[in-house]
């Protein structure tokens, strides 16, 4: 008999708490797909980042012939190298497309909030190389562009300064193209192992010049002659020019030298005019 008062009990308190649980308003009984995604983790969106800000171009002519590509330095901006090439209209340098990226700003270091436009931070080791390959991918997809376009190989010229020089160096060489030509002021070498690692082929035989201003005060002359030396022994082609007067910057004397390589590269006639 106690026996069953109990079962009947346990019955009772189950049959309750069924009934509690279906006069409870509907909503507090399901759980719909909002409900489980509001409280679900969301998934950190990773946004792709782009290298190049925007990119300046000069183009006076339909009839291409060939295509300079400008990488500034470190803070630099590619309109100000837009404007400084301006002249060359001038100089009847026919179907000579030339652009001027300008590179998206990145924090100066790990952890700065002071951003500038650079190509790579001033990272340590790895993380320095990573975000300069990442710069180096940028402008292999604009000298495939070229390409694509109907420009020959070798009649894209790629020129950098100082900054810019050193990535225009790991472009041009790990590019697997043989380009018209590689032109650099004021340039250094990232991580030398790296670097040689990266060297194809067919970039091995793009000419290479350098330009050193005899009193840079940013990248010493020296440091200069080490960096093409080590160059020259990695059996690249390559010629370094001295600017007696020039510090870190292109001056007049230095600009002569840069048209001049641009008609070597383009075989293109031209005429100097009011320069």
């Amino acid at each position: 008999h106690l026996a069953s008062l109990a079962m009947l009990q346990t019955l009772s308190s189950h049959f309750l708490l069924l009934l509690m649980l279906l006069l409870l308003p509907s909503h507090t009984l399901s759980v719909s797909k909002e409900d489980v995604y509001l409280k679900m983790p969301h998934e950190e969106q990773v946004v792709e980042f782009n290298p190049i800000k925007e990119i300046p171009t000069i183009y006076n002519n339909a009839m291409q012939q060939g295509s300079l590509l400008f990488l500034h330095g470190r803070g630099g901006d590619g309109r100000d190298y837009h404007s400084l090439f301006e002249p060359l209209s001038r100089l009847r340098l026919q179907g000579a497309k030339m652009l001027f990226p300008t590179a998206t700003e990145r924090p100066t270091n790990v952890g700065s909030k002071k951003m500038i436009r650079m190509w790579y931070g001033d990272g340590v080791g790895d993380a320095e190389v990573a975000q300069a390959m990442q710069s180096v991918t940028a402008i292999h997809k604009l000298l495939d562009q070229e390409i694509a376009s109907g420009v020959a190989p070798e009649k894209i010229l790629l020129m950098g300064h100082a900054q810019g020089g050193t990535l225009a160096l790991m472009a041009a060489f790990s590019y697997p193209k043989r380009l018209g030509g590689v032109l650099v002021v004021a340039a250094s070498l990232l991580q030398e192992d790296h670097f040689r690692g990266l060297i194809t082929e067919e970039a091995r035989k793009t000419p290479l010049l350098w330009l050193h201003g005899g009193f840079d005060n940013f990248v010493p002359l020296e440091d200069g002659r080490v960096t093409f030396r080590k160059l020259q022994a990695m059996g690249l082609k390559c010629q370094f020019q001295i600017d007696r007067e020039n510090q870190h910057f292109i001056g007049p004397d230095m600009f002569e030298k840069v048209i001049e390589f641009m008609k070597k590269t383009f075989k293109i006639r031209s005429e100097r005019i009011g320069l």
